[in-house]
């Protein structure tokens, strides 16, 4: 079941049905589709209608020939990146599912994944606790971030590209890195592990996942 909730408020406003166990979605920059990913590995394409918007419509269903784990899509909206069981990232033409490119990312499961808001770099988390940096324009890996712990369970940019952040359900602490140079700036101990991490859209603070305590945000959330 898919749910849409108007977060304003927050009411529950539509609910579909597809097809599997969905357990990661991915929208569309425009906001008007989405594509929900099933435990099946069945890639879901979800539309808004046009006529009422929290009205959700199944489009169509995209069978995988590998364990899928992530999509997200490219900021134009005409491609989708797609993690992999075998260590790969699929970017796929965006709605003819089209396969354009596969990149060899890691040397195990690719679980997450992250495009820069720029979109200079795709960054990858794997099952090997390596987090590789790609450079969209030749597809060359610029670089590997390995002070993880465990399998790389989340990874995400901050608003303006410049730092690189990875969670994993392993070790105690988060490394923030500078997505230029690879250099760490700043460690945060933990007392638990934190496989969910997410910056703020436009300022430098930083959300994580910290166990039954529930979520933490450190950082910047006063407006300078």
């Amino acid at each position: 079941m898919v749910r849409l909730w108007d977060t304003r408020k927050p009411t529950l406003v539509s609910e579909l049905k597809v097809r599997g166990d969905p357990f990661t979605l991915a929208w569309k920059p425009d906001g008007g589709e989405l594509i929900a990913g099933t435990k099946q590995d069945h890639l879901t394409v979800i539309s808004r209608s046009s006529t009422s918007p929290t009205q959700l419509n199944l489009n169509s269903t995209h069978k995988q020939d590998v364990q899928s784990n992530q999509t997200v899509f490219g900021w134009a909206g005409e491609h989708i990146f797609v993690t992999t069981g075998d260590g790969r990232v699929k970017i796929v033409r965006y709605p003819s599912f089209q396969s354009l490119h596969d990149l060899n990312a890691h040397t195990s499961s690719c679980y997450t994944l992250a495009l820069s808001p720029t979109g200079k770099y795709l960054a990858v988390g794997g099952g090997d606790a390596l987090i590789s940096l790609w450079d969209t324009e030749d597809w060359i890996c610029m670089r590997t971030f390995a002070d993880m712990s465990g399998p790389v369970r989340s990874v995400d940019f901050s608003f303006d590209g410049s730092f690189v952040v990875g969670g994993s359900d392993e070790g105690n602490r988060l490394s923030i890195a500078h997505t230029e140079t690879g250099e760490y700036v700043h460690h945060i101990d933990l007392t638990h592990a934190a496989p969910c991490v997410q910056w703020h859209p436009n300022r430098y603070a930083l959300a994580y996942s910290a166990d039954n305590q529930g979520l933490k945000i450190i950082g910047g959330m006063t407006q300078n």
